[in-house]
């Protein structure tokens, strides 16, 4: 691995570089994994730990046996995955530090379970269990506590829609910028390809929910996904701006997390069959495919609008002269000569 070089520098240099070094090896792992037979792939987990390689089946907890409204039911449904959702989003809202975007998520992946549910079993939930203990109890929750958090302590919120200075919800950049708008819909596909890898790959390699194997790596994740996500910001934030001539915004991480959803999106695929929980071969129906195809269409179609336009923006501004662009100069100049040093360091 190349040394380190970016965002984050807290609590040290050395735990990133880590962080990094463990999802390239994850992504070698999918790799090896694809050439391999079916047999032989579920097999290997079973040398770390001799119970599983087993059939999943039903009789596991389900979510959507008993719908009645009684206190007993909606208790039951209080339980690890109720934490690890409450838990995550507090993750996330230090990662994302948006609560549009954050609350959009949240809806999104409760959008894309009643999108699969047809496939995977395991997304099946009841109406007030989506509802209430997902997006309010448990999603909410968490982004809010984050956010609150977040401003106690003086940290910085970020503007992903690009609101900032804007007069009206016309003006933000999310709606008049290609850059900004591209990468937000490339940010949802991201989230919603790791969602489904999430499960899909569980399925795939026979791995319980509450299994130590799965807890892990959503936590390998959590801490790799700051990567990605932080260069996309800086990203959209620097764009059209005279900064950005002088501040180079690396993608390294963008495509190492792109590269890792497609190869669990692939594996998933190629071992979908003899799970025990999954619906080989259904139909997906209209009602379901028919807003999905709308959306990417509207959605890319409004991208190609923004982005071959004749007021489209552009990567650099041509800077105002004066004493506020010298000093950004410096500012470049004085970060660019950190970076050497560190790089120094690691020779």
């Amino acid at each position: 691995m190349k040394p380190y070089v970016g965002p984050f520098y807290k609590p040290h240099e050395g735990v990133w570089r880590a962080v990094a070094a463990i999802a390239l090896l994850y992504l070698l792992y999918l790799s090896f994994l694809l050439f391999q037979n079916t047999k032989f792939a579920r097999s290997l987990l079973a040398y770390i730990d001799p119970s599983l390689n087993k059939v999943i089946t039903r009789d596991m907890h389900t979510y959507d046996d008993h719908c009645e409204i009684t206190l007993e039911n909606v208790w039951s449904n209080f339980d690890h995955y109720y934490l690890a959702h409450l838990l995550g989003w507090f993750v996330l809202g230090f990662m994302i530090r948006d609560r549009f975007v954050l609350h959009s998520w949240g809806l999104m992946d409760e959008i894309v379970e009643l999108s699969w549910q047809h496939i995977l079993p395991h997304f099946r939930e009841c109406w007030w269990d989506h509802v209430f203990i997902d997006v309010l109890f448990s999603n909410s929750v968490g982004i809010e506590l984050a956010l609150f958090v977040i401003k106690a302590t003086g940290m910085n919120l970020y503007d992903w829609l690009g609101k900032k200075g804007a007069k009206s919800w016309r003006e933000w950049k999310v709606f008049t910028c290609h850059r900004h708008f591209g990468f937000l819909m490339t940010f949802y596909i991201f989230v919603i390809g790791r969602f489904l890898g999430m499960f899909f790959f569980m399925n795939a390699m026979l791995l319980p929910p509450y299994n130590l194997i799965s807890a892990l790596r959503v936590v390998c994740w959590a801490f790799f996904a700051y990567l990605p996500f932080r260069e996309i910001y800086e990203d959209i934030s620097t764009w059209f701006t005279a900064e950005r001539k002088t501040k180079r915004v690396e993608g390294n991480y963008r495509w190492l997390g792109m590269a890792i959803i497609v190869m669990e999106c692939v594996v998933s695929y190629k071992f979908r069959f003899g799970t025990g929980n999954m619906i080989e071969n259904a139909e997906t129906p209209l009602y379901i495919i028919i807003p999905w195809v709308v959306a990417f269409v509207g959605l890319g179609g409004f991208y190609v609008y923004l982005r071959f336009n004749k007021n489209r923006t552009r990567k650099f501004k041509e800077p105002i002269k004066g004493e506020e662009v010298r000093e950004d100069k410096l500012k470049a100049q004085q970060r660019s000569l950190t970076t050497r040093i560190r790089y120094s360091l690691y020779k």
